[in-house]
């Protein structure tokens, strides 16, 4: 994942990401946000690049 996003995550980022790999659909955080996981951090990185 490192290569994919450019370097390495903060520790307690890509702990959060091992263990949770974000918070599917659960809302967690107001209003109606919820945390991405691996997957959609790539995408959304890759679609702000462009």
């Amino acid at each position: 994942m490192y290569e994919s996003v450019g370097g390495q995550l903060p520790d307690d980022v890509e702990r959060s990401l091992l263990r949770h790999n974000g918070s599917g659909l659960t809302v967690i955080l107001p209003p109606e946000f919820t945390l991405l996981g691996v997957e959609d951090i790539l995408e959304n990185r890759a679609a702000w690049l462009k």
